[in-house]
């Protein structure tokens, strides 16, 4: 071969070499280490930001458990909507301005220490997180676990779990964190079963005095509690505080969240907002493992979605033990506070964890931002043992809500809310489709909106001079209810409703208990069509019907 031929060849070849190189990044440090990987996890977001190609990239973490602390961790000014603002925050994953990336835990631990936000993305486009969990070395909710119970002497006898994090001041019971304290003022009182306990919600923890009778066993007197409660029961012991997510997801759009848990977060488990499709496939907010000694996981939603748009789709997941609700998708309204002239007013958002949110873009002005409603489908999920509601939708996009088993929601299974005097919450729904869903002994206790197992609940306090309807479309069809009290549908203000097809058969697991003995109860509504529903032991339309606010032919029955 001639040499100017070879040294061609030769210089092709190196070059060929250089073009098909890629960058290797890599999360440096060990699994099963205690090693503080929140520094590993800043040079990999510090090599991710400086790449200059935007061809996807994954990148692959070695199974095994790391943990994460904060002081090493990104420090960040977030303004999350439903949370408290406690900033700065410390960060454990702070993924910004980045596009084309995956994030792949091959099954990893990933476990946090103090008040962290594990994961946040933000402004990001394309980001897949996938295959790991998420869990706290230390949570802040704690439970009892009642030993024995005296009524005579107005006292019982409870082990904290987990144990040694605690300190008792003054007759008053401290839980300690990592960093942190916390006075627990409320609770939710669970059966061994896991079941919440039947018509007991929200349950004040303010005993006379707690005393220590031997480590990690409590002597609580004075608890109005004490005679209600038996040896065996769980008591979670909680405050209002939501300081953190346990994923953020904030102007980001094509978020997928896959095969990832989290076992705790002292806030919500997922709060997206002002993003764009989110695909949540077999995300949970779940237990470690069934047989887990917590009675617990996040503190308020599984999931939570403000003022998003495109498409949320959440499939194949499992929500249980959460201190709220399974979803909620909502906007938020803003209430006019003065009037300037005929095309300016003046208005504010109203709720104090009303942050993070952009009301309004150039040519496109609301005080509810229509352009930020999304599209949902909420399918083949299980939620159960969780308290206060399963699935809150308010958008005017699609909703389809299909194939999921609601299993002991202590509150309503599914609500359709919207107001604009209390949690500001916008969304009226226009399609909404409830099928193919399986609810077992939903309503065992009741809060707020929680009429029937569907509950259709805008909140208008003033029902009888309302000009029009708030909901609309609304199609509950071959759903199956295992229920022991009565209520099934309640509606107001809804103009076009059909509940046709479904399947109702009673148990005596409980004692009736709600104030409304109606299958269905409407106020104010109109073209409401019921038909084919089987009732294991029949019904009487006159009987089980009951109407307030509404013409005479408002509800057809065939």
């Amino acid at each position: 071969m001639p040499r100017k031929i070879y040294l061609l060849v030769i210089s092709l070849i190196v070059c060929l070499g250089c073009s098909t190189k890629k960058t290797e990044y890599t999360f440096d440090v060990k699994p099963d280490t205690t090693v503080d990987a929140s520094i590993a996890a800043v040079k990999l977001i510090e090599q991710l930001k400086a790449r200059k190609d935007t061809a996807h990239v994954t990148v692959v973490i070695p199974k095994g458990r790391y943990d994460f602390y904060p002081d090493t961790a990104f420090s960040r000014e977030y303004y999350i909507s439903n949370h408290d603002q406690s900033n700065p925050r410390k960060v454990g994953f702070a993924l910004e301005n980045l596009q084309n990336v995956t994030i792949d835990g091959q099954g990893s631990e990933f476990i946090f220490h103090g008040r962290m936000i594990p994961f946040a993305i933000l402004k990001g486009q394309n980001i897949t997180l996938k295959n790991f969990s998420i869990d706290f070395e230390i949570p802040a909710l704690h439970q009892l676990n009642i030993v024995e119970v005296d009524p005579d002497k107005d006292e019982l006898l409870a082990e904290i779990y987990p144990g040694g994090n605690y300190r008792i001041d003054d007759g008053k019971l401290v839980l300690l964190g990592e960093g942190f304290e916390v006075i627990p003022k409320s609770s939710m009182a669970f059966r061994p079963d896991k079941h919440l306990t039947y018509n007991r919600q929200d349950i004040s923890f303010n005993p006379e005095s707690v005393t220590e009778a031997s480590p990690d066993h409590l002597c609580i007197r004075g608890w109005d509690q004490v005679k209600l409660t038996s040896p065996g029961e769980r008591y979670v012991l909680r405050s209002w505080e939501r300081p953190a997510p346990g994923i953020f997801i904030g102007e980001s759009s094509n978020t997928v969240i896959e095969n990832v848990q989290v076992h705790y977060a002292e806030g919500m488990g997922l709060l997206a907002q002002m993003s764009e499709n989110i695909t949540l496939d077999r995300f949970s907010v779940c237990l470690k493992e069934n047989d887990s000694l917590r009675y617990f996981t996040t503190q308020a939603d599984a999931t939570h979605f403000s003022a998003c748009k495109g498409v949320i789709l959440s499939r194949n997941g499992l929500y249980e033990m959460m201190a709220d609700d399974a979803i909620n998708v909502h906007g938020t309204y803003l209430r006019v506070t003065k009037r300037i002239n005929d095309n300016t007013i003046q208005a504010r958002y109203m709720h104090p964890q009303a942050w993070g949110f952009k009301w309004g873009e150039t040519g496109r002005y609301g005080i509810e931002n229509l352009t930020w409603t999304p599209e949902v489908i909420f399918s083949d999920n299980i939620i159960r043992n969780n308290r206060a509601r399963g699935a809150l939708f308010s958008t005017p996009k699609r909703v389809i809500c299909e194939n999921n088993l609601f299993d002991h929601t202590h509150g309503t299974a599914i609500l359709l809310c919207g107001d604009c005097n209390g949690w500001y919450e916008t969304g009226a729904c226009k399609e909404v489709i409830i099928r193919n869903n399986r609810f077992i002994n939903g309503l065992t206790a009741y809060y707020q909106f929680t009429n029937a197992i569907i509950s259709i609940y805008p909140e208008i306090p003033n029902l009888k001079d309302q000009q029009r309807f708030f909901h609309s479309g609304i199609l509950i069809e071959k759903n199956i209810f295992e229920t022991f009290d009565r209520p099934l549908v309640y509606a107001k203000s809804t103009d076009g409703l059909t509940i046709r097809n479904n399947s109702v058969t009673y148990n005596t697991d409980f004692e009736p208990f709600h104030w409304n003995k109606h299958p269905f109860f409407f106020e104010r509504v109109r073209n409401v069509l019921i038909e084919n529903n089987h009732f294991e032991s029949g019904w009487d339309a006159e009987r089980d019907i009951r109407t307030e606010l509404s013409s005479k032919d408002a509800v057809s029955v065939k």
